[in-house]
């Protein structure tokens, strides 16, 4: 029998790559239909809420939720918070917001996001277990952008020479929220270069807000000189979405792109240094995950040069 949850609050905290990897648990408890509220961040919750996930949205970071996580003031008011039937939580561990919510939500459900280190399992597997109703872990469709979007990314290609259906598209993101998860900046420009020497081949190289100046200088410098490399830096999310939905090949980091990348279903490569892949790869198939050593030397790779494996892949 198919039940439905009311007005259901979800509240996630996490960056994109976090967000991300619980795609599987938000769907599930979509599907059991019911209105959804999400609060988290601002751009994750608009690209979310057009591709369905969400009925309304709000800032994680709103007054609204801040008294939760301390002691409540005396006479502090729930607001629109009391109009809920169920929430959930995806937190680290049990904290005082959830104690806190629920005395305005009295069904409370927090979704632990870390598998415990003796049971380690993929990151998004765990959380969807935890969602109750059965934990399906198949590849869903990609995630749905507006029409505007699409057009935006087939006109940037279109206009910079990009041939669809006759040249190869490679999208590659050299950062991360951390440096000690970045494969290192020098082998990413070489290796575009080696791939952007293919006559068919294109590098589309993305930037935002975490990079360092002198990566995004780089990659700015290196598009510059090369007619087959295009630089996005800091663009929306559902642009950056609709041109990996476009590209033939991915590579990158552990980095919230490279789960985005995974959740519109773009075959490719990321690279993971200290962070172990079992637990937090993209759980796209069509990724795969290449552990590098602490000098940059990838771990798993045959003797083939990452751009010749990246080429012959295409």
């Amino acid at each position: 029998m198919h039940v439905t949850l009311g007005r259901v609050f979800i509240h996630h905290d996490g960056a994109l790559g976090d967000v991300l990897l619980s795609l599987p648990c938000l769907r599930k408890i979509r599907s059991t239909g019911g209105f959804l509220h999400l609060a988290c961040r601002l751009d994750i919750g608009e690209f979310l809420q057009y591709a369905g996930l969400a009925d309304e949205i709000s800032r994680v970071d709103s007054l609204l939720y801040s008294p939760l996580y301390a002691d409540l003031p005396p006479g502090w008011s729930c607001g629109m918070l009391s109009s809920f039937d169920r929430a959930y939580l995806f937190a680290a561990r049990e904290e005082r917001f959830a104690d806190n919510l629920r005395q305005c939500i009295p069904d409370v459900r927090i979704i632990r996001t870390i598998p415990p280190a003796d049971m380690p399992e993929h990151a998004a597997h765990f959380r969807l277990k935890q969602c109750g109703n059965g934990d399906d872990f198949a590849d869903s469709l990609p995630l749905a952008l507006p029409e505007a979007s699409w057009t935006w990314a087939e006109r940037l290609l279109a206009g910079q020479g990009f041939r669809k259906g006759g040249d190869r598209l490679v999208a590659v993101h050299p950062g991360s929220g951390g440096i000690k998860k970045c494969w290192p900046l020098r082998n990413y420009l070489d290796l575009i270069h080696s791939l952007s020497g293919d006559q068919h081949t294109w590098c589309v190289v993305l930037s935002g807000p975490a990079e360092p100046q002198e990566t995004i200088s780089a990659l700015q410098e290196l598009a510059a000189n090369n007619p087959r490399v295009i630089h996005l830096h800091q663009e929306p999310l559902s642009h950056l979405a609709a041109v990996l939905n476009i590209a033939d090949h991915y590579l990158g980091n552990d980095s919230g792109i490279s789960h985005l990348a995974g959740a519109m279903h773009c075959r490719g490569t990321v690279l993971f240094g200290p962070t172990n892949p079992q637990i937090w790869r993209p759980f796209y198939k069509g990724i795969e995950a290449v552990q590098f050593t602490q000098d940059g030397t990838p771990k798993t790779v045959s003797a083939l040069s990452l751009s010749e494996r990246v080429l012959s892949a295409l």
